[in-house]
């Protein structure tokens, strides 16, 4: 099952209702990364870097490493997996290769 986490993201990203359909098709991309990053053997801490870097604005990698009793080179990867898996879902990085 999901974590807290992940089911607060799952629910803040469905309380969303009235898009454009760009912005429909990004929120997808999002939802699918969570669904997939579900799967990682990192997957709660994944998804509490996303929550608090880009959710909750703490804008700084050794801080969000600090609360999260993780070295900010971790921060930086875990957060980067979550990024390349939506950017996979947004068809960049096949436009890329």
């Amino acid at each position: 099952g999901l974590v807290g986490s992940e089911m607060c993201i799952r629910d803040r990203a469905s309380a969303i209702r009235q898009l454009a359909p760009r912005e429909e098709d990004d929120l997808r991309a999002v939802e699918r990364a969570i669904e997939t990053i579900g799967q990682d053997q990192y997957a709660e801490s994944i998804i509490r870097v996303v929550e608090l870097y880009d959710w909750k604005g703490v804008r700084n990698f050794d801080t969000v490493g600090d609360m999260l009793h993780m070295s900010e080179r971790t921060v930086r990867r875990r957060r980067s997996r979550f990024c390349k898996e939506v950017a996979k879902n947004m068809g960049y990085l096949r436009r890329l290769a």
